[in-house]
């Protein structure tokens, strides 16, 4: 069974971010997440907790290897409060948002980008003008 230390590799690995990247968002330096890595360093309660809030990862696994490493009850609920603004209320938005939420972080951005751009050309080919959002009127 793997350690703690190679379960905290694997989210930095999973989350797509450099080990510089990864200590930023949990206010820990590069060497001190390397240390962690490679089992130099025995993580805080406050940096496992710090992990699990920030990276929406399971403490049962990260402490114990069982269970998913993704809590993705949070995830889906960050997720619904972002998109309930822009999804009418139906089975297609949980749909979505689980669907969404089991994506790894780092293909997010990208897999957001193509969705607006095929809305938009979807917007465009029905020969309807896109508005300008830069230029809205009250």
């Amino acid at each position: 069974m793997s350690t703690i230390n190679e379960r905290i590799q694997s989210v930095v690995t999973f989350t797509g971010l450099s080990k510089t990247g990864f200590g930023r968002k949990i206010n820990l330096s590069q060497s001190m997440v390397s240390k962690l890595c490679s089992g130099a360093a025995t993580p805080s309660e406050r940096t496992i907790s710090d992990i699990c809030r920030v990276f929406k990862i399971n403490e049962e696994w990260l402490l114990s290897g069982s269970g998913e490493m993704v809590d993705y009850a949070a995830k889906e609920a960050d997720l619904l409060s972002v998109f309930s603004q822009v999804l009418p209320d139906s089975q297609l938005k949980e749909d979505f948002i689980q669907a969404l939420a089991r994506v790894p972080d780092s293909f997010l951005p990208t897999l957001l980008q193509r969705f607006i751009n095929e809305a938009e050309e979807e917007y465009l080919s029905s020969n309807k003008k896109v508005p300008d959002a830069t230029n809205t009127q009250d």
